[in-house]
C-alpha cells in the first residue's frame, strides 16, 4: 500500500507554505535554463554583463531599506501572536488590532519616502556608473535604467505589504503571490527577449512584477489592510525608537554587509574586468543564488512561525522544527548545486557557448560550495532573528568589508577565477567559522535549552 503523497511530503518537513514556496522555486530552477537560451541568443556577451549588473545596482535598495521589511515581519508575528485570520479580516483583541493598524500606517509612510529617495539617487548615480563601462556606447542601457528604476523604487512598496502579510501568518498566500509573479515576470522577460528589447527586457520583467503585486494586494487583502488601517491607534502607539529600532539596526548592519559580502562582487568585476567578465561572475552567482534560495525555503517559510513561538516561549517546538529545517535545507542546497556544476560540466564539451558565458567549472563549484555554507549561516540567522535579536550583525559586517576588499584586490590583480576563490576563502574562514559558536551561545541565552 502506498503512503499518500500529502504524508510523504509531511515526513519531508514540507508543509503547504514551503510546497508553493519549493513550486516556485522549481519554476525558477526550470525556467532558468529557457532564460539562459534568451539571454544567449538575444544579448551580446557586453549585454550581459550589462544586464547582471544593472540587477546588482537593483540591490542597492538595502541601503534604503536598511532591513526594515523583515523587522515588519517579525514585528507583526509579535504582535499578531494572538491574532488570526478568519472570513478575510483580523480577528482578535482590539488593543493588539490597533497597534498592527498603527504599525501598518507607519510603514506605508515611511516606505513612500524610501520608496523616493532610491529613485531619485539611483536615476542619477546608477547612469553615471554604468555610462563609466559602456565604451563608445556600445550598449543601449539609458532608455530601460530610466523606466526600471521607477518601477523597481514602487515595488519596494508592495514587498513590504508582502512582509506585513507574512508576519499575519498568510505565507501560503503570499508564496502563491511570489509565484505568480515569478510565471508572469519571466514569461514577460522572454517575450520581450524574443522581440529583441534588449536590456528593456529587465524592465518589462518588473513591470510585470508591480502589476501582480498591485492587484494581489488589493484584490485579495484590501479589505483587511483597510479594516486595521481604520481601526488603528494613534500615533505614536508604536515606539519606534524603543520597540522598533533596537532590532533593526542591527538588521540594518547585517543586510548592508550582505550585499558587500555578495550583491557588490559583480559592479566591482565590471569596474576592473569590465562588462564581459562580470556578466559571466553575475550569472554563475544568480544561478547559486537561485539554487540555495529555494534550499532555504524549509526554513524562510517558517519566519513568521519561528517568531510566535519565541513570543509565546515555546522553545522545545521551536528548537525541534527549526533544526529539521535546518538539516533539510542544507541537504537541498548541496545535492542541487551539485547537480548544477556537474550539469555544466558535461555541457561545456557539447555546448561549449553555453559555458563560455559562466565561469569556469572549478570557478563555479567554488561558488558552489560557498552558496552551500551560506545557507547553513542562513538558517542560523533566521533562527536567532525569531527572537528579534541580530547578534550576527558584527560577524556580517566584518565578512562584508572582507569580501569587498578582496575582491578590489583580487578584481584588479587576477581574475574572476581569483575573485571567486576569494569569496569562498572569506565565507569559510570568518562567516561559517564565527557563526557556529555564536549561534550556540546565543541559543542558549535566548531558550535557556540545551544545545
Amino acid at each position: 500500500m502506498t503512503t499518500p503523497a500529502p504524508r510523504r511530503l509531511a515526513r519531508l518537513g514540507i508543509d503547504r507554505s514551503i510546497a508553493v514556496t519549493l513550486l516556485n522555486r522549481g519554476w525558477v530552477a526550470l525556467a532558468g535554463p529557457v532564460s539562459l537560451f534568451f539571454i544567449i541568443k538575444s544579448l551580446s556577451p557586453l549585454e550581459q554583463g550589462f544586464y547582471f549588473t544593472i540587477s546588482s545596482i537593483l540591490g542597492l535598495q538595502v541601503f534604503f531599506e536598511l532591513g526594515l521589511g523583515f523587522v515588519v515581519l517579525q514585528t507583526v508575528s509579535h504582535l499578531g501572536a494572538h491574532l488570526h485570520v478568519q472570513d478575510g479580516l483580523v480577528v482578535g483583541p482590539d488593543e493588539a488590532k490597533g497597534k498592527l493598524g498603527r504599525l501598518l500606517a507607519d510603514v506605508l509612510r515611511i516606505y513612500s519616502a524610501i520608496s523616493g529617495a532610491f529613485i531619485l539617487v539611483l536615476l542619477a548615480g546608477g547612469a553615471w556608473f554604468l555610462s563609466r563601462g559602456d565604451h563608445q556606447g556600445a550598449v543601449a542601457w539609458q532608455t530601460a535604467w530610466l523606466v526600471l528604476v521607477p518601477l523597481f523604487g514602487v515595488t519596494i512598496v508592495f514587498n513590504v505589504v508582502f512582509n506585513y502579510l507574512e508576519g499575519l501568518g498568510l505565507i501560503q498566500d503570499i508564496a502563491l503571490a511570489r509565484l505568480t509573479q515569478s510565471l508572469i515576470g519571466l514569461s514577460g522577460l522572454w517575450l520581450a527577449l524574443t522581440l529583441d528589447m534588449k536590456l528593456m527586457s529587465l524592465a518589462i520583467m518588473h513591470a510585470t512584477n508591480f502589476g501582480v503585486g498591485l492587484a494581489w494586494i488589493f484584490w485579495r487583502h484590501g479589505r483587511k489592510l483597510r479594516d486595521l488601517l481604520r481601526q488603528r491607534a494613534p500615533a505614536g502607539t508604536i515606539r519606534w525608537k524603543q520597540d522598533i529600532w533596537p532590532f533593526q539596526w542591527r538588521i540594518a548592519i547585517s543586510w548592508v554587509a550582505g550585499y558587500l559580502g555578495s550583491l557588490a562582487i559583480t559592479p566591482i568585476v565590471f569596474s576592473q574586468l569590465g562588462a564581459i567578465e562580470a556578466g559571466r561572475i553575475g550569472l554563475s552567482l544568480t544561478l547559486m543564488g537561485a539554487i540555495t534560495a529555494g534550499a532555504l525555503a524549509w526554513i524562510t517559510t517558517k519566519s513568521a512561525i519561528f517568531g510566535q513561538m519565541a513570543a509565546r516561549g515555546q522553545y522545545t517546538t521551536l528548537a525541534s522544527l527549526y533544526g529539521g529545517a535546518q538539516k533539510r535545507a542544507v541537504a537541498a542546497a548541496l545535492l542541487a548545486t551539485s547537480a548544477a556544476v556537474l550539469l555544466l560540466a558535461g555541457a561545456s564539451h557539447l555546448l561549449p557557448s553555453l559555458s563560455a558565458r559562466f565561469v569556469s567549472i572549478g570557478a563555479l563549484a567554488v561558488l558552489a560550495t560557498a552558496h552551500v555554507f551560506n545557507v547553513q549561516i542562513s538558517g542560523r540567522a533566521i533562527y536567532l532573528r525569531s527572537f528579534r535579536k541580530e547578534p550576527f550583525a558584527w560577524m556580517s559586517v566584518t565578512n562584508g568589508v572582507a569580501v569587498t576588499s578582496l575582491t578590489l584586490l583580487l578584481a584588479h590583480i587576477s581574475t574572476i577565477d581569483g575573485v571567486s576563490l576569494g569569496y569562498l576563502a572569506v565565507t569559510a574562514s570568518i562567516a561559517l567559522f564565527w557563526s557556529r559558536p555564536l549561534f550556540k551561545r546565543c541559543q542558549l541565552e535566548y531558550t535557556r535549552l540545551p544545545t
